[in-house]
């Protein structure tokens, strides 16, 4: 009688960790997809940025140079865009540095 209640105990606690497991595997993989989703939507928003800063210069470039008989700002436009380009002049190796 007694062995029958503890067989019954055991049949029970397996069947509880059966679902504990299929839990944990449907929680396991809502978190990949998840995860997935989370790089992709990096992806889609880092993309768009990354190439506009590579093709968008030309581009703007050129269509000042076309367009600028048209329309008088776009020569200042082009002189800002030029002068932000250009680096800082570095230090002469013979002149005397602001530490010293």
């Amino acid at each position: 009688m007694e062995g029958e209640n503890i067989n019954e105990k055991i049949d029970h606690q397996t069947n509880l960790l059966e679902q504990i497991l299929e839990q944990t595997e449907k929680t396991r993989k809502y978190l990949l997809r998840l995860k997935i989703l989370g790089v992709l939507k990096v992806l889609l928003i880092a993309t768009p940025i990354i190439l506009a800063i590579i093709y968008l210069p030309p581009v703007v470039r050129k269509f000042i140079e076309d367009y600028k008989s048209f329309v008088p700002g776009l020569e200042r436009i082009q002189e800002i865009i030029e002068s932000s380009r250009e680096t800082p002049e570095s230090p002469k190796e013979g002149a005397e540095s602001p530490q010293e």
